[in-house]
């Protein structure tokens, strides 16, 4: 699944390309502004599509945000794979078309009975 979606980052490295700290990564990771994926004793990964441009992908944190109650292995799922209430369309793939409200809209009924 990660190596479908671009593979992942480290902490470091994704701190080189937001021009932030580690720590600052960090931060955002606990405060659900970034999917971190544990990897035990070796931190964090942080799957590479989350960053376009030197930054993050516009309207990520309003998704997280909705998908909050979500792990991050679900938060990972949701965007890369297919989704009925978009016509079979991943939500990374329409969110990077620009299209926010359908997948702003998948996103809080993620989880529902009938919903994927």
């Amino acid at each position: 699944m990660l190596k479908e979606s671009g593979g992942v980052l480290s902490g470091a490295q994704v701190a080189r390309i937001l021009d932030i700290s580690r720590q600052a990564v960090d931060k955002r990771r606990k405060q659900g502004q970034l999917i971190g994926l544990t990897q035990g004793k070796r931190g964090y990964a942080y799957p590479a599509w989350q960053f376009e441009g030197g930054k993050m992908l516009a309207h990520l944190t309003k998704l997280l945000d909705a998908l909050r109650t979500h792990d991050a292995w679900m938060q990972l799922a949701f965007f890369i794979n297919g989704n009925d209430r978009l016509n079979g369309r991943s939500p990374l793939e329409l969110l990077r078309a620009g299209e926010l409200e359908p997948v702003l809209r998948a996103a809080e009924s993620y989880g529902e009975q009938g919903a994927t």
